[in-house]
């Protein structure tokens, strides 16, 4: 199930290993396909940008995305709740074998639904998105939750942090 289940702010900090250091290039993946890659620098610490669609709210946050693994992508960021203005935070993990979708907002965990499909498309430092169907609150045992609607996500990786643990 990938990091489903795990609140969104503690599972960055608990599930994420170090990646590179602030000096070394890394690889990104450039399309779905996993041969093409790009190398960019790491480290200066800009913020990345990510947006999240799901039936007619839109949620934007500042982000920041991290390489833990060959041709995974970890991002993960802060923004406002687009009804309430209460804070929302964003965990995504671009990764062909556990990919995963999630926002806090409002006291909800709205999530990728484990039964749909959820396709994540990387090229250029872009990550895409699309017809997602987001369930809240999803039991952990099970997976269910109750339909929150389908959405989108698009994330804009301007720059990586050597480390989600250290994003200096």
């Amino acid at each position: 199930m990938g990091m489903r289940g795990l609140a969104v702010n503690a599972a960055l900090m608990l599930a994420v290993a170090a990646c590179s250091s602030a000096d070394d290039p890394v690889t990104v993946p450039t399309s779905a396909a996993p041969s093409t890659t790009t190398s960019v620098p790491v480290g200066s610490g800009h913020l990345s940008s990510a947006v999240v669609t799901i039936e007619a709210e839109t949620w934007q946050f500042e982000a920041s995305c991290a390489l833990p693994g060959e041709d995974e992508v970890l991002v993960w960021g802060s923004g406002e709740d687009p009804s309430t203005g209460l804070p929302s935070e964003l965990l995504l993990e671009a990764s062909a074998a556990s990919p995963y979708v999630g926002i806090t907002t409002g006291g909800r965990l709205l999530e990728a639904a484990v039964d749909g499909p959820l396709i994540l498309t990387i090229d250029a430092g872009t990550i895409v998105g699309r017809d997602i169907q987001f369930v809240a609150d999803a039991d952990i045992d099970t997976g269910v939750g109750t339909p929150a609607g389908v959405g989108s996500v698009r994330v804009e990786c301007s720059d990586y942090v050597s480390s989600p643990l250290n994003p200096s």
